[in-house]
């Protein structure tokens, strides 16, 4: 691996040895490496115009689409960080959240995001004093004197094409937001070598070709982009985005993935539990499909098992990492384990990641020991952004090395792999037993009439109450007295859910998780828990 290589060189390199090939599809935009360099290029001039200091971060407010990938090496280019805020699902006052905890005073944004933006956060609109604004169209409308400086983007504009590359690999790349204690949202800060560790794991061990199509479907603002955005230029290849339209249409996002010629697409399991529901598809409907790459939630080995028979001829990968730590595991799945498998392993170390499995504070191994487990290595994050007190809280040193405590609770297996179990706050005590929300999930999930379920765990009046999301494939089909009779043919008392709730569809979070949380307040308020 070379010594102090930048996320920004991929593209440098590609646009050398590729010029002529399209780096990214957008609608009916299709941008060439050289296209994507010449452009990236301008706006890391642009940032420089307006006297950005080095490695100081720059909050991009934008639709996923090629203006964005453009920021984004643009910003690298310059030797900034970026902190991508999807403008769609990231609601105004949590933007503004976002930019008073990262301390930003660069931003860049389309014209009516931004004026969008201004509007909706007039109520704090003191934020913007200091504000320095790189717009990337004319389409602002708004009062450009609220900002510290405005500039937009001048894309005529001639510039020296020589990328300065002299910058350390430890300096941070990119700071993605994440959930918080209290609701204050926390910037996980990662450098150019914990993202390249990874990429070139990823190219090393899936051997993507020159010219394969990747699908872009998560946010940037998302852990598992850090594939879609590198090692689809690290291997020449097109990265494919969806647009704003096709992703709020379920069955045209459908078609869309369907028709596209996509080789690869990394996502989490959601993507394809609604392409089973919604999508018409019958068995090889992807043809060009080489590889899937999920992570993120549990994939039910039943509905995995589903989508393996549709897609004979493509390769399955459960890979497994937090925003914290990139991708740490991988574990290709084969069709014929599954039915022996109540759950799949999230597999061996990658990433040159060192994993230990720990519990009560003393290192366990061995087969079948459980524990949570501990990683460090290459791609572990620098530090939560500006909070070294929550930094403190989940690193620790052992064996003279820095670890970040997962949170995740996992087994080891005879052959060495790892399965994981659960989140700790996943993990409940009722009646002096331990009960694992997620082993209630796969039960449900066996069901025949059940598309998907979450579990959550509520506390009222120091009670504590386990109560049951459940997704049914058709209206109608099945009643909550059913659901019932079936658990108690399969699960302890103990770990009966005290309430369920049927329902048409999930709310999801922007990357495609189920909202928990909003799982545990409709169970707490709409409910009569007592």
């Amino acid at each position: 691996m070379k010594n102090k290589f930048l996320l920004q060189e991929y593209l440098i390199q590609a646009k050398d040895r590729y010029p002529n090939n399209v780096a990214v599809e957008y609608g009916s935009e299709k941008v060439t490496y050289s296209e994507l360099f010449a452009r990236s290029m301008k706006i890391a001039a642009a940032l420089k115009k307006m006297g950005i200091e080095k490695n100081m971060p720059v909050l991009l407010y934008c639709r996923k689409s090629d203006l964005a990938v453009e920021s984004i090496y643009g910003i690298l280019l310059n030797h900034n960080a970026y902190v991508p805020v999807d403008k769609i699902s990231t609601p105004a006052y949590r933007c503004m959240v976002i930019i008073r905890e990262s301390q930003t005073k660069y931003f860049i944004a389309e014209g009516e995001d931004l004026d969008r933006l201004v509007k909706d956060t007039a109520f704090d609109s003191t934020v913007f004093e200091e504000m320095h604004v790189l717009v990337l169209d004319d389409k602002y409308k708004g009062d450009k004197g609220l900002f510290a400086e405005y500039q937009e983007m001048g894309w005529n504009a001639d510039i020296e094409m020589v990328p300065d590359l002299a910058q350390e690999e430890e300096s941070t790349a990119y700071i993605l937001y994440t959930s918080g204690s209290a609701g204050i949202p926390k910037g996980a800060e990662l450098s150019h070598k914990n993202a390249r560790y990874f990429v070139d794991w990823c190219i090393d061990y899936f051997e993507p070709e020159q010219g394969e199509r990747f699908l872009g479907i998560t946010p940037f603002h998302f852990d598992l982009s850090i594939f879609d955005l590198y090692v689809s230029v690290a291997s020449g290849g097109c990265l494919v985005l969806l647009s704003e339209q096709l992703e709020q249409n379920i069955l045209k996002k459908i078609d869309f993935i369907l028709t596209e010629r996509i080789n690869y697409i990394y996502s989490v399991p959601s993507l394809w539990l609604m392409i089973l529901r919604y999508g018409k598809w019958k068995k090889d409907s992807f043809p060009a499909l080489k590889k899937v790459l999920y992570a993120g939630e549990v994939f039910q080995p039943n509905d995995l098992a589903h989508v393996m028979d549709l897609i004979p001829n493509v390769k399955f990968y459960n890979l497994y990492g937090l925003i914290e730590t990139n991708v740490i595991t991988c574990y290709e799945v084969k069709r014929e384990e599954l039915q022996k498998q109540n759950s799949v392993p999230i597999g061996f170390a990658c990433s040159d990641a060192n994993l230990l499995v720990v519990q009560n504070g003393k290192v366990e191994s061995g087969t079948g020991i459980t524990g949570e487990l501990y990683v460090s290595g290459p791609t572990v994050m620098k530090s939560y952004y500006q909070r070294e007190d929550l930094t403190d809280k989940v690193m620790t040193t052992l064996e003279g090395k820095r670890y970040f405590k997962t949170g995740d609770i996992v087994r080891r297996e005879k052959n060495g792999e790892l399965v994981f179990l659960c989140r700790k706050d996943f993990m409940v005590k009722r009646n002096g037993f331990r009960i694992e929300l997620p082993e209630i999930e796969t039960v449900l999930c066996q069901m025949e009439e059940v598309q998907e379920a979450a579990v959550v765990a509520v506390e009222k009046n120091e009670k504590l109450f386990i109560c049951a999301a459940v997704l049914v494939k058709e209206s109608g089909m099945i009643k909550v007295l059913s659901i019932k009779q079936y658990l108690k043919n399969i699960l302890p008392s103990y770990m009966m859910p005290d309430y369920f709730a049927l329902m048409d569809s999930f709310k999801r979070s922007s990357s495609g998780k189920v909202d928990r949380s909003y799982l545990k307040q409709y169970f707490t308020t709409a409910v009569d828990l007592e």
